[in-house]
């Protein structure tokens, strides 16, 4: 493939043998996504019109051209060539392709996932005040992580909620059946070895090894975890793109 048209060098997955993680600043590369848009397929083109804030249109528009050059050093294609396909979820796949991925973009920062034979799933929220926060803990989360939080409070106890919260969203995208499993089903407060928690899904409609589950160490103001289907390496390869 051509290097010279991608607007950066972008490094080359590893094998995948394992699980791989890029993340980066939309807000601080040094191209627009002028030089970009033109990876985007009609629909991602379309849908950007749609944003009223310029900000917001171009994060979007760097965002899915970050996930297209990264997919496709691993196929082989020019970005643009990329073709998705989306579960009755609505969960972005890869035809013909034993790669799967994910991405999740935040408050411009954006994290991409990338495996082989497996589901993975990547979540990435900034670190914020959330005025409705008990509440959302009460609906959403699980009796043990209730009590979890309840053992912090100020800044702390916000940290510890948005881990929770990455790593619960990490594992639903893994899954790919949406809500279909609701978020207070399962726990992801309980051991951990070597910072990984290992969980398996009572709901989930397709038979594994159950699932691994990381936090990723990307910027200081995020929280951010990977969940992948086991057997799997972890913890993941974290890779700064920008």
């Amino acid at each position: 493939m051509d290097g010279s048209r991608f607007p950066l060098s972008v490094p080359e997955p590893l094998g995948l043998d394992g699980v791989h993680i890029w993340h980066a600043s939309l807000d601080t590369v040094a191209w627009g996504s002028q030089d970009t848009d033109r990876y985007l397929s009609a629909e991602e083109k379309n849908r950007a019109k749609h944003f009223v804030f310029a900000r917001d249109r171009r994060r979007y528009v760097l965002g899915r051209a970050v996930l297209r050059m990264l997919l496709g050093r691993c196929l082989g294609v020019q970005p643009e060539e990329i073709s998705f396909r989306y579960n009755s979820y609505g969960k972005p796949e890869l035809q013909g392709s034993d790669i799967s991925f994910n991405m999740s973009e935040s408050s411009g920062r954006v994290v991409v996932a990338i495996t082989r034979n497996r589901r993975v799933g990547v979540d990435i929220e900034q670190i914020r005040d959330i005025p409705q926060m008990l509440q959302v803990r009460r609906r959403f989360f699980s009796k043990s992580e209730n009590e979890l939080l309840r053992a912090y409070s100020g800044s702390l106890q916000k940290e510890k909620f948005f881990e929770i919260w990455t790593r619960k969203e990490a594992l639903i995208k893994a899954v790919g059946e949406g809500l279909n499993i609701p978020l207070e089903s399962f726990d992801v407060s309980g051991s951990v070895e070597e910072g990984i928690h290992f969980i398996r899904l009572e709901r989930d409609s397709t038979i594994g090894g159950g699932w691994g589950i990381c936090n990723l160490d990307v910027e200081s103001e995020y929280a951010a975890a990977v969940a992948v289907e086991l057997p799997c390496p972890l913890p993941p390869q974290v890779h700064d793109f920008s």
